[in-house]
């Protein structure tokens, strides 16, 4: 599951991207454990392109 929480700042906002997984016994930690470099790249990636896509919208409607 993922979760996406937006937190007004005033004059910025703060984007927090989260997942949230429960891994069923070892085998699954060693999943979550293998793929978490995969899974960082990936939401950070999808996080800075989000509030990029903010941050253009927010030009053209000024």
């Amino acid at each position: 599951r993922l979760s996406f929480t937006i937190t007004d700042r005033g004059d910025r906002r703060t984007l927090d991207v989260r997942a949230w997984w429960h891994p069923a016994g070892f085998s699954g930690l060693l999943y979550w454990f293998a793929m978490m470099p995969a899974h960082l790249f990936i939401f950070r990636g999808m996080a800075k392109r989000i509030a990029t896509l903010a941050e253009n919208l927010d030009r053209q409607q000024r």
